[in-house]
């Protein structure tokens, strides 16, 4: 995360900030760790800003963040069930 001037932040999901409180922004910038709900889907993450002054500035992450858990299906069809392979594959 990083915002010129800004000396807090909070992050949240669907921009749900009630009960999150402002954390230290050394330097204006952090890397920060953030678990999204439970389930697969599109989830929406935002995040505020606030500096000194009480100013607050809210950002949404563009394109949110899709999360999958399903693991992907491969079904094979050449070769045939059964059949014999010799030599490299391509």
């Amino acid at each position: 995360l990083y915002c010129t001037n800004a000396t807090e932040y909070r992050i949240a999901e669907s921009g749900q900030f009630a009960g999150v409180p402002f954390q230290a922004l050394v330097n204006s910038q952090a890397r920060v760790p953030f678990t999204v709900s439970e389930g697969d889907g599109s989830k929406s993450i935002s995040v505020q800003f606030r500096n000194n002054s009480g100013n607050v500035v809210s950002a949404n992450l563009d394109g949110n963040v899709l999360v999958d858990t399903a693991p992907p299906v491969v079904k094979l069809v050449s070769p045939a069930p059964g059949s014999f392979v010799n030599g490299r594959i391509q």
